[in-house]
This record gives C-alpha cells, sequence and structure tokens, in this order.
C-alpha cells in the first residue's frame, strides 16, 4: 500500500513508500520560503513519477497551519485518497521506535521527546513529552513539562529573555525582579499585563526552557539563528565539566523527592542560584544534569528499563553523554538516533511508520 507522508514544517522531508522499499527525501529546508515550497512540491511529483508510486494514503502533522497540512489536504483531493495527520511527537517516537527496530518491543519503552514547537492534540504547543510504547499497547502520552505562557510566538523564540519571564512567572513569580534590566520600562509594564491577562497558549518546550535559562544566566537575551541560547549553555556546561568532571548533582536531585518527576519546581533553585551570583558556567552544568535527573525518575516511576530519545534538543551532545554516564550504570538500556538526524527531519519517516504499524486512520 503506496503511502506519502509529507513531514513537518521548518526541515521539510519527505518520504514515500513503493514496492516494499521506502524513499525518505533530502533535508529541503524552511517551508515558510515560497522557494522551498516550489522545490519541495517539485521533488516529490518527481519521486513519485520516478518509481511509479500511486499513493493510496497521504500522511501529515497535526498542525492547522503548517504548509504541509494544505499541501496534503490538496493532494488527497485531487488523487481522491485518505488525508491523516499524526501528532508531531507521537511521530517523533515512532521514528526512533522504527530506526531502533523496536516495534516488536514486549516491553514498555520510554519516549523522551523534547523539541521547541510541535502542535499538541490538545490546541497546545508541546515539546516536553513522555510517552510509553509496548508491542500491540500503542503509544500513550504518560507526562509532559508543566505548561507555562506561550508569548507572542516566534517573538519568543527570537527572544529567550521572554522565556525567561514566562517561567519566572509560572514558576518563580516571587523572582521576577531580577529579569526587569532586560526589559526597557514601557515593555516590561506591557509584558506583565499581557502575563496577567488570560493565556490562550500554553506550551510545554524544552527548546524554550533552554532559552529561558539561557537568559538568565547572562548567555543571551535574544539570537540570530535557532538554537543559539542552547549551544551557548551546552558550551558553557561542557567547559566546567570539563574542569569539575565529578559534578553528579543537579537542581532536581536536591528537592529531596518533594515533586512529581514532571514537576519544576527545581527551577526556583536555579533562580535562587542565579541571584546569589553563582558562577554561569556552574549554574549551566547543573541545569543539564537535572533535566537527565527529571528522565530517570519519570523512568522509575514508571517502571520503564528502556528509554528512546528524539527531538531536536537530541542534538546537545553534552546532554547525551550525560544521559549515558548517568543512566547506563543504573541499567537503563537507551535507545538514540543513528542513521537519522533527531530533529524534524525524522519526521516523515516516524509519520510513515506511525501510520503503517500503529494502523492509524
Amino acid at each position: 500500500m503506496p503511502i506519502v507522508a509529507l513531514g513537518a514544517a521548518v526541515k521539510a522531508t519527505f518520504s514515500v513508500t513503493y514496492h516494499g522499499n521506502l524513499f525518505l527525501s533530502q533535508y529541503l529546508g524552511d517551508l515558510s520560503d515560497f522557494d522551498t515550497q516550489q522545490r519541495y512540491h517539485w521533488l516529490l511529483q518527481r519521486t513519485l513519477r520516478q518509481f511509479s508510486v500511486q499513493p493510496s494514503v497521504v500522511v501529515g502533522d497535526l498542525h492547522p497551519n503548517y504548509f504541509t497540512t494544505a499541501f496534503g489536504r490538496n493532494l488527497a483531493e485531487e488523487l481522491n485518497i485518505p488525508f491523516t495527520q499524526i501528532q508531531h511527537h507521537e511521530a517523533h517516537f515512532a521514528a526512533i521506535l522504527a530506526e531502533r527496530k523496536l516495534f516488536d518491543s514486549p516491553k514498555p519503552i520510554l519516549g523522551v521527546i523534547w523539541d521547541g514547537t510541535g502542535y499538541g492534540s490538545d490546541g497546545q504547543i508541546w515539546g516536553g513529552e513522555f510517552f510509553s510504547y509496548q508491542s500491540g499497547k500503542g503509544i500513550h502520552r504518560v507526562g509532559q513539562l508543566p505548561y507555562f505562557p506561550f508569548l507572542l510566538g516566534d517573538k519568543m523564540v527570537r527572544e529567550p529573555r521572554l522565556s525567561a519571564l514566562s517561567f519566572c512567572k509560572q514558576f518563580a513569580t516571587s523572582e521576577l525582579e531580577i529579569l526587569s534590566q532586560k526589559f526597557s520600562p514601557t515593555e516590561w509594564e506591557w509584558y506583565l499585563k499581557l502575563l496577567a491577562s488570560q493565556q490562550a497558549i500554553w506550551t510545554s518546550s524544552v527548546g524554550r526552557l533552554f532559552d529561558a535559562v539561557a537568559s538568565l544566566l547572562g548567555f543571551a537575551d535574544s539570537v540570530t539563528y535557532e538554537g543559539e541560547a542552547a549551544l551557548m549553555l551546552e558550551t558553557a556546561a561542557r567547559r566546567y565539566l570539563r574542569k569539575n568532571p565529578t559534578l553528579d548533582e543537579g537542581f532536581f536531585s536536591r528537592m529531596n523527592n518533594q515533586q512529581t518527576p514532571f514537576s519544576l519546581a527545581w527551577f526556583g533553585l536555579l533562580v535562587e542560584a542565579v541571584k546569589e551570583q553563582v558562577p554561569a558556567d556552574q549554574l549551566a552544568a547543573l541545569f543539564h544534569i537535572s533535566l537527565v535527573e527529571m528522565v530517570a525518575a519519570v523512568a522509575i516511576e514508571g517502571g520503564f528499563e528502556e528509554i528512546a530519545f528524539s527531538g531536536g534538543v537530541f542534538q546537545n551532545a553534552l546532554l547525551l553523554e550525560l544521559l549515558q554516564k548517568h543512566l547506563l550504570p543504573r541499567k537503563f538500556k537507551l535507545y538514540f538516533h543513528q542513521a537519522l538526524s533527531s530533529n524534524d527531519e525524522n519526521i516523515a519517516f516516524g509519520q510513515l511508520f506511525h501510520h503503517t504499524i500503529l494502523k492509524v486512520n
């Protein structure tokens, strides 16, 4: 049954099955650009002709405003075949399950899917998700980072100071004033009013958590490219750990179990340490270790022995090293992408297997 999977938006790829084979396109770029849209369309049509593919279904992302969503509906209508949509982070999880051949696993697998943005099935912006999978039982969302306000869409992505403000408002309200110097008086007044109003959109994005911490530590209040603030944070953490390799406890474990595994109560400890002028490199390292501790706590509470990771956050090489350093000795089995990128380039691949293996209709 030939399938066309259309992928995501910013890091576009598509995937096609034909005659028992699978074709995954190269990275095609950001589909907000018209020229990229034209190239995407042309290459997909050429691929269908080249392999003599007559699709029986078109699979796309859940996001209502993606180019691939409108494109997929139109293509399905032209071909008179079904168009089905799969949630972004479930597609990420399916991608790692497929790549590492885990769909037949008799044991439950914890999926840690962290990125910047993905449209959730509840209409909010996901990005800090935990799923479970077991053969015959499908994919289920078991938890997430707590929601916080998603301020002004893409402006928040370009300005980590907004992520810092949103996190402090949600998880460390009494510490808001430490951020005031990052804004003009007019901006400060306006953003506080915005946060006090009813928020229409919320997010659980770990990408924005990295941005928030990078801003709090003084690395970046605005950025010029995607992931810049997170890269600064990773570099600082690696610099500290190179000199202090025995550091093995983060903020999460300091809470003495006074939180659920999905809690961000420990974020307040980080803010207090910023106020106490603890060196930024040290706090960056403690932050990375705290994320690892959170993963371990979720796995332990859920009884998981195997953990699979996907999403753009796991392009962070230091985070992968720390996960292996802290979790492998505790007998967890870890799965990372090997042939595929962990970012949205794997979405089309995941959509295809999600539909095929999990029988989404």
